[in-house]
């Protein structure tokens, strides 16, 4: 029963979040409040290998930062808003298969996904009104 709701909420966030991210996409568009100097290609690349070593069990935002840092392809205060946005439907499409092929605690799903939602929410918004140098040092 549990798991069955989680698999609801996870349908829920895999069609709700690309609405979301398309109409803020849209209307930082508008207001030319988005990222210029990030090639996107370069991060959809980066992002299908960083996911697929993910579900290999190495994590995708170690993979990320540290191409995001050599290949310069990112600010460091716009680092922790794209390692959480840019991951979230693919990593929800995971949960997804992972959920439904492996068996799983109810409880312990329902925790996880909780704090890493309002752990993704908090820190996002803390650290990108961060200074930049200071970001550098905690990396």
């Amino acid at each position: 029963m549990l798991t069955n709701i989680v698999l609801g909420l996870l349908i829920l966030l895999i069609v709700l979040f690309p609405i979301v991210y398309i109409t803020d996409l849209i209307k930082a568009a508008k207001t030319k409040q988005y990222e210029t100097e990030t090639s996107f290609w370069k991060m959809c690349i980066l992002g299908f290998v960083a996911l697929f070593l993910d579900a290999l069990g190495i994590g995708r935002f170690n993979t990320i930062t540290a191409a995001s840092k050599n290949f310069n392809l990112l600010k460091a205060n716009m680092l922790p808003g794209t390692l959480i946005v840019s991951t979230t439907i693919a990593a929800a499409l995971i949960a997804f298969v992972f959920v439904t092929t492996i068996e799983l605690d109810p409880t312990t799903l329902i925790v996880l996904t909780i704090c890493s939602s309002l752990g993704a929410f908090i820190g996002a918004g803390i650290v990108s009104k961060m200074p930049e140098k200071w970001i550098q040092f905690v990396m």
